[in-house]
């Protein structure tokens, strides 16, 4: 069989394989267009198991999805959770969403704010997904609390009847070596204390709008008397990194020394 495809300038002719030649060139196009399949409904279940990672991040601290209705998220053969918090161990679908349940009613977890988490997936089987993640987790206003940590969460998912359910949960705070070699209290001590700072000033500097965040924290730092060399040790930047700032601040309140600046803040 030929077939001719006009409109070109020179026609071509594509021979039509025969015999054993067609069978080994549509297995070929079988494999590939089976491939292809694949790999599509590979990347839409990870993409699920990161959107339902993130809805029971937001929907656990920030209390939009009560624990009675995660039934149809949770795997229906087997399911454990392991909290962040001692003796929360639970072998059982039913003694988690019981226990998790009576602590929301009983108010017992403030109302806390989830940030852009960071999301990995790996596949274990062919039906079994594993999801790391890294959620920054922080206090509301209204809590009147302030507190902020990246917590640690691992959810094993396991695709059933065509849907994806939740095996295992287990969360964790980042009790442990930090890459710099800092144990976990000074590290988070400092994270918290810089979240601490942050906050206050932009309370007492709200009136400045144009300044940023980072500029706003350092110059509450620096009307608290702090040095340079403190402040950067309290933030983990360099010292120069601090004159950086406070030089962009000098421009912007047009003057020329940190204690002209001080005092043009305090007008």
């Amino acid at each position: 069989m030929h077939v001719r495809c006009y409109g070109l300038p020179n026609p071509i002719q594509w021979q039509q394989p025969d015999g054993l030649q067609s069978f080994f060139f549509y297995a070929i196009i079988r494999t590939l267009r089976g491939s292809v399949m694949e790999e599509t409904k590979r990347r839409y279940w990870e993409k699920e198991a990161i959107r339902i990672s993130e809805m029971m991040h937001r929907g656990f601290y920030e209390k939009t999805i009560h624990p009675k209705d995660l039934d149809g998220y949770l795997s229906q053969e087997s399911f454990s959770w392991i909290g962040a918090v001692e003796g929360e161990n639970y072998l059982s679908k039913k003694d988690a969403i019981t226990a998790f349940s009576r602590q929301r009613d009983l108010h017992e977890v403030p109302l806390i704010g989830v940030g852009k988490g960071r999301y990995r997936v790996q596949w274990v089987s062919d039906t079994v997904l594993l999801v790391l993640s890294i959620i920054p987790l922080s206090t509301k206003k209204e809590t009147g609390l302030l507190l902020s940590e990246n917590q640690r969460s691992t959810m094993i998912f396991h695709i059933e009847e065509d849907a994806l359910r939740i095996v295992h949960i287990h969360v964790s705070n980042p009790w442990s070596m930090m890459p710099d070699k800092k144990q976990f209290p000074r590290s988070q001590g400092r994270s918290n204390y810089e979240y601490v700072q942050q906050v206050l000033s932009e309370r007492t500097l709200s009136r400045y709008p144009d300044l940023s965040p980072r500029q706003k924290l350092i110059l509450e730092l620096l009307s608290q008397g702090k040095t340079y060399q403190v402040i950067a040790e309290a933030l983990s930047i360099s010292p120069s990194t601090v004159r950086y700032h406070v030089n962009e601040l000098l421009t912007k309140f047009k003057v020329r020394t940190r204690a002209e600046l001080l005092t043009a803040v305090q007008k």
